[in-house]
């Protein structure tokens, strides 16, 4: 039972460090573009 939530947190951690990533290269694909 306790290694359920531990998986749904770290499952989110994932996806938040993965959609600041893809925030990340797109902020710097929409600089490139407008440079």
């Amino acid at each position: 039972m306790s290694s359920r939530p531990r998986s749904t947190l770290i499952s989110s951690f994932h996806r938040t460090i993965s959609v600041s990533c893809l925030l990340n290269s797109l902020k710097r694909t929409h600089d490139l573009i407008i440079v």
